[in-house]
């Protein structure tokens, strides 16, 4: 792994430690399925989706509603990659680990949720697989915060 890898985990598992652990055992259940950290969903062929819906990890959500999307900006760089969603009176930001699937949804207007994600329940996950590394193959959000501008 290269020093670049590393901080970003590194960096993502700090960022984890401030969110609350979930040990339920629906948590624990979705692990063996592989959805528990699901961080987006796209819309289907026939579904036009009106909002985006934003969902953090201590419960709080709220709506984008695309018509009112002023902006969409995407910092692929690996130690600092984020996603920036703006409106005329917000800004949203997104951070995580492989965000373009996400830029590209968000473009076409396909996104129907956002999702912060445990970063305890992707490791739990990945030693459930037996995979001695962690992978973040699919795109992973740690963290949603609004801003009012």
């Amino acid at each position: 792994m290269d020093e670049t890898t590393r901080f970003r985990i590194d960096s993502l598992k700090q960022a984890g430690e401030n969110k609350t652990d979930i040990e339920s055992p629906p948590a624990i259940e979705h692990l063996s399925k592989g959805t528990a950290f699901q961080s987006y969903q796209i819309a289907g062929v026939n579904v036009t989706p009106w909002a985006i819906d934003c969902r953090q990890l201590k419960g709080k959500r709220f709506g984008l509603p695309y018509a009112y999307l002023t902006t969409i900006e995407y910092n692929p760089d690996p130690a600092d990659e984020r996603l920036i969603i703006g409106t005329n009176n917000k800004e949203v930001m997104v951070t995580g680990v492989s965000l373009t699937p996400i830029y590209e949804g968000l473009l076409s207007k396909r996104i129907l949720w956002l999702s912060e994600v445990n970063l305890n329940l992707v490791q739990r996950y990945q030693e459930l697989q037996g995979s001695g590394e962690i992978q973040y193959d699919l795109p992973v959000i740690v963290n949603i915060t609004e801003q009012t501008i």
